[in-house]
């Protein structure tokens, strides 16, 4: 039943915000679970084999596409993603870009699985799980 209530929290969880931002509690949230998911919260963490770099692995297209969305981050290089509030900005320029509205699971998956992440729901079903897990164990 937890898992349930949980789940329909995060489905209204940004219905209402017509932006994603840094001062948003709720996306903080997600931020949160975020690093956990995708580095166990560590800043330095690179994986050789996606070239993802940071809290929030993030690789170097996903990089180079927020770029394109914010020209604040126009004065960085993806090697910059190891510092969280370039990596936090470059998460918010893409998710503001490709799922400006969307629910925690809807932003999860579009992380996981790139703006398409609709067409392709059944590869990022385990990453949901994942996401739900941590959000339990963090009690968000």
């Amino acid at each position: 039943m937890k898992f349930n209530v949980i789940f329909l929290s995060f489905g209204v969880f940004l219905a209402n915000n017509s932006e994603i931002n840094a001062q948003n509690t709720n996306f903080n949230s997600f931020l949160k679970i975020l690093g956990k998911v995708e580095s166990g919260n560590n800043p330095k963490a690179y994986n050789k084999s996606e070239d993802a770099k940071g809290i929030y692995q993030i690789r170097k297209l996903y990089f180079l596409d927020a770029q394109k969305f914010n020209n604040q981050l126009n004065k960085y290089t993806h090697d910059d993603c190891f510092n969280i509030e370039v990596s936090k900005l470059v998460v918010i320029s893409y998710l503001n870009k490709y799922c400006k509205n969307g629910s925690m699971e809807q932003l999860a998956r579009c992380h996981n699985s790139g703006p398409n992440y609709k067409n392709k729901y059944h590869l990022t079903n385990n990453y949901w799980k994942r996401f739900l897990k941590y959000s339990l164990d963090l009690h968000i």
